[in-house]
């Protein structure tokens, strides 16, 4: 799979820019600060609908629009192609995050962050919902915020399960959105039990529909993330022939207590029985303290958590094998090879790591490496690679 079209229009640092890259290896570089991370962001959040590096879409609005249109707005689209089925077939994505109401720059008191925004997409130049934009562009990004995913808290590793699964499995995306909509009711009658507004029994059907979409969402992980770990440590152990590597463990670390081997319907009566030991102190918080809402990813090196006994060089090798078993699980999962997303990864790893990942890059249908420095890459090892600069909001090839 492959990107043919990138379209942004006031977009982080970007007030437009139209790019039709080729497949093969492109190579980005530019000053710090030139938008080359945006770029990768950009391809990213379209891939997913979530930014990987904000939580708020208002951040993704470049305010300088507010000098043609007082109603601000980023818009995101690309075009992708499989050659394999048909090189003259291409499918479109759009994401758009638009001020509810005009702003008024004059005023001094303005604060983007209080502006409510709307969120939309379209595929194929249809208005549809985020799940059917989800991993029609797929893409794995490499960055040197992936130590984040180790050292990182709970709700960025919960993140990164949902976006992952999300962009190889289509089911994924609406048993979560159920999850959460169930999640959302169950959490304001507790509040209103807490209150003594309403009945402590009243809980009975909303505990037996979260534990109806949990059990589908955790069941969903437990498989997917039982392979991708998997995955990922038998990458680790080729990254580190030495005796450590067999020292790391990566495991789903599901906040409801299930048993190995569980299908859903284990999980879904293990989850029933664990919200209703819970419900006096969940009655009490005023929110629901079990459940795939509050689950981790445990990454641990000589049987103590990662983040704190793992070396600086060991927390990238594990994060970079994360990253390279994704890649590996989407191409199974989906047939597609996926566009690798490189944002100046390569100067923060060793000649070994360095390597693995060049292999990889060799062997993508599209990769796109950003960086500060034209010699990094070594270009000599790469194959014909696309050379462009990106400098104030321009790509310009360079022949």
């Amino acid at each position: 799979m492959r990107l043919s079209k990138v379209k942004f229009k006031n977009y982080r640092s970007f007030k437009e820019l139209e790019w039709h890259p080729q497949s093969g290896i492109h190579v980005i570089y530019g000053p710090n600060g030139s938008g080359k991370s945006n770029l990768l962001e950009g391809i990213s959040t379209l891939s997913s609908t979530r930014s990987p590096r904000i939580n708020r879409d208002v951040e993704l609005i470049n305010w300088q629009s507010l000098e043609m249109d007082p109603l601000p707005g980023a818009f995101m689209s690309a075009d992708k192609v499989n050659d394999l089925q048909s090189p003259t077939s291409h499918e479109s994505v759009e994401i758009s995050v638009t001020a509810q109401t005009t702003v008024d720059q004059s005023n001094l008191k303005f604060d983007p962050y209080k502006i409510r925004t709307i969120k939309q997409y379209r595929r194929n130049g249809q208005i549809c919902r985020a799940s059917q934009v989800i991993g029609c562009v797929r893409s794995v990004l490499f960055s040197a915020r992936d130590l984040r995913l180790i050292e990182g808290t709970p709700a960025e590793r919960r993140k990164y399960i949902d976006t992952t699964l999300s962009q190889i499995d289509p089911h994924y995306l609406g048993a979560l959105r159920d999850f959460s909509r169930v999640l959302e009711n169950r959490n304001a009658l507790l509040r209103s039990v807490n209150k003594g507004s309403q009945a402590v029994g009243s809980l009975d059907i909303w505990d037996e529909q979260l534990a109806s979409t949990g059990s589908k969402v955790m069941f969903s992980r437990s498989q997917h993330l039982a392979t991708l770990l998997s995955i990922s440590a038998s990458y680790f152990i080729d990254l580190n022939p030495g005796e450590f590597a067999d020292e790391s463990r990566l495991e789903y670390s599901p906040n409801t207590l299930i048993d190995n081997g569980s299908n859903q319907t284990d999980i879904y009566e293990q989850m029933l029985t664990t919200l209703r030991n819970h419900r006096e102190i969940d009655s009490l918080r005023g929110t629901t303290t079990r459940g795939p809402h509050r689950d981790d990813l445990k990454f641990e090196f000589n049987k103590v958590d990662a983040a704190v006994s793992a070396s600086r060089g060991q927390l990238r090798s594990l994060a970079l094998s994360l990253r390279l078993a994704e890649v590996n699980m989407s191409e199974k999962q989906t047939g597609e090879k996926p566009v690798l997303l490189l944002d100046d990864v390569l100067s923060e790893l060793d000649l070994v790591h360095r390597e693995r990942v060049m292999d990889l890059t060799l062997q993508a249908d599209q990769a796109i490496i950003a960086t500060p420095d034209p010699e990094r890459p070594n270009l000599a090892i790469l194959a014909e690679p696309s050379n462009w600069h990106l400098e104030a909001g321009e790509l310009i090839e360079q022949l």
